[in-house]
């Protein structure tokens, strides 16, 4: 009889506490999750904080939350099982009564593009373990992360500097706004350039010495293709990873010496994920002002928490704003991508300055990694009379379309470089690569003055 009442006496405890715990288990707990950043160069460390909090005094024996990112995202300190394309990291929590436990992990941004932790399973139990509740949550944490810029020694150029000497045609009329010093007046000048203070100094007529000036400008073909006549799916992945950079950081380059860049290249953005890298670029610039937070929290007593959470997504993205007001005229600007499509590819207007540096590399960080279009279409369809710019193309092979292209371009007076990437090696081209490829795209030499003599005759001497 006592062994029955005992036996009844843990039956009624084991009711009565998965009872409890279905009923009160999860009330007053609250899951928090945020990013420090929502923009980074790739290769760089950012900050997740994840906070669990129990707002009442019973205690909650076991949750577990389990993260769901994309497998480019590693987390440094945590074990996590890989699934390609996913990642997910799990983590196990118990609360005392009125408790809130913060971890804070280190996420490394391993490769660029618009990577996510877009989901959170949470699962709790009993004490027993005979009773579990659980939550899948659409978190939605995205992270733009750019193409890193690369050391300028370690790319496969045959020169270190982009453009050598850069030389251009000399003007006839030099620029009267850039002075490089005096000398002597010459029968012929104008007496506007007479340099009066230095005449005064050396008791003779003296003059500006004036210099000619050019807006000298790039535009970075960038091909996606791994080989010659492969389709849209044939890409290398290590190539792709390989050009986006040396693109970088052209990029960089130019908007360190003030020179107008462009980028074109056979790839492909989907529109959603653009929608989607503005999205997060605003919000980003909110909470670096002060106006939203980065943090995201749930409340697990809401047995509709995941709907409520969907909802809240698709009324995040669905908000346009009018008119944006003076103080977020700048985030608004920031916030936006640029560039055009055609049927070819992707290109930008030719500017310079910080912000379309930023907005390139945006266009970088989105290309569709498994998607290119062909290059020597791209090329065809390219206005090489038009272009007011050097040339610079990011290739992994050079064919007939690119060297009849190179040619075209010589013909035209543009200057013409190419960045070899090796396809076999996946990083730099090898000196036998580069002799190959200076061979082929070797042009032939001209009589540039012959040419200029045929058009512009010599000036008849007075007999």
């Amino acid at each position: 009889m006592a062994y029955l009442i005992i036996i009844l006496l843990l039956l009624l405890l084991i009711a009565a506490q998965t009872y409890i715990f279905r009923k009160w288990g999860l009330r007053g707990v609250t899951y928090e999750i945020e990013l420090s950043e929502s923009e980074v160069y790739e290769g760089e460390v950012l900050r997740l904080t994840e906070t669990m909090s129990n707002r009442k005094r019973l205690f909650v024996p076991w949750i577990k939350v389990e993260l769901g990112a994309t497998d480019t995202l590693s987390f440094g300190e945590r074990e996590s099982v890989v699934a390609p394309p996913r990642r997910y990291v799990p983590s196990f929590y118990f609360l005392r009564g009125w408790q809130q436990i913060v971890r804070r992990w280190t996420v490394h941004a391993d490769f660029f593009g618009l990577q996510y932790i877009d989901r959170a399973l949470i699962v709790s139990a009993d004490l027993l373990g005979m009773t579990t509740l659980t939550h899948s949550l659409p978190i939605w944490r995205l992270l733009l992360i750019l193409p890193r810029l690369p050391n300028w020694s370690n790319l496969p150029l045959a020169e270190r500097s982009l453009w050598g000497e850069m030389a251009v045609r000399r003007n006839f009329l030099p620029d009267p706004f850039m002075c490089e010093g005096v000398r002597k007046w010459e029968p012929g000048d104008s007496l506007r350039h007479i340099h009066w203070p230095a005449t005064a100094r050396e008791g003779k007529l003296m003059a500006h010495k004036l210099r000619d000036s050019a807006d000298p400008g790039l535009l970075i073909l960038l091909n996606l293709q791994s080989r010659p006549g492969s389709d849209a799916l044939a890409t290398d992945y290590v190539i792709l990873r390989r050009a986006v950079h040396i693109a970088a950081g052209c990029v960089d380059q130019c908007l360190g010496q003030g020179v107008l860049f462009q980028l074109y290249c056979n790839g492909h953005i989907p529109p959603e994920r653009v929608e989607l890298a503005e999205h997060t670029l605003a919000q980003g610039a909110a909470a670096a002002g002060g106006q939203r937070s980065r943090a995201r929290q749930f409340d697990l007593s809401d047995p509709d928490a995941a709907k409520t959470a969907e909802a809240e997504n698709e009324s995040i993205l669905s908000i346009r704003e009018n008119e944006p007001d003076a103080e977020s005229t700048a985030t608004a600007f920031s916030a936006h991508i640029e560039f055009n499509v055609t049927g070819t590819g992707i290109c930008t207007a030719l500017r310079s300055g910080h912000n379309h540096a930023l907005n390139i590399l945006h266009i970088l960080a989105l290309i569709d990694t498994d998607k290119a279009l062909n290059f020597s279409e791209t090329l065809a369809n390219l206005p090489v009379r038009n272009l007011n710019a050097d040339i610079l193309i990011i290739t992994p092979y050079v064919d007939d379309f690119i060297r009849n292209f190179c040619f075209a371009a010589d013909v035209q007076g543009r200057s013409v470089k190419v960045a070899m990437i090796s396809p076999i090696y996946g990083g730099e081209a090898t000196p036998e690569q580069r002799n190959r490829a200076h061979l082929d795209l070797q042009l032939p030499p001209r009589n540039r003055n012959r040419r200029r003599l045929a058009t512009f005759p010599k000036r008849r001497e007075n007999p």
